[in-house]
């Protein structure tokens, strides 16, 4: 019995196909990213947005140091404009 696979439309080759793959919804990417690492084996890695690539970086390196957010980031000011509280 065949193995049937979904298609995804394709971007023509052209000028445009740059700017498909890097409006492509974020969690596909990261998700697409994260299976390539499970079929390498590659465990202990983690995907990581490096603009305009989705790469892969050692989980140790990503936890080896606190990363802050500014309170005045846009993604901070958005969250408490719709009622998400930070404890602050």
């Amino acid at each position: 019995m065949p193995v049937f696979q979904k298609q995804f439309p394709q971007p023509c080759a052209s000028r445009d196909t740059h700017l498909a793959v890097e409006t492509a919804p974020r969690g596909m990417r990261f998700g697409a990213g994260a299976a390539r690492l499970i079929r390498k084996g590659a465990f202990g890695r983690m995907v990581a947005l490096i603009p305009p690539d989705v790469e892969s970086i050692p989980i140790r390196e990503a936890i080896g140091r606190m990363k802050t957010v500014p309170l005045d980031n846009d993604i901070i000011e958005s969250a408490r404009a719709i009622g998400i509280c930070f404890g602050d």
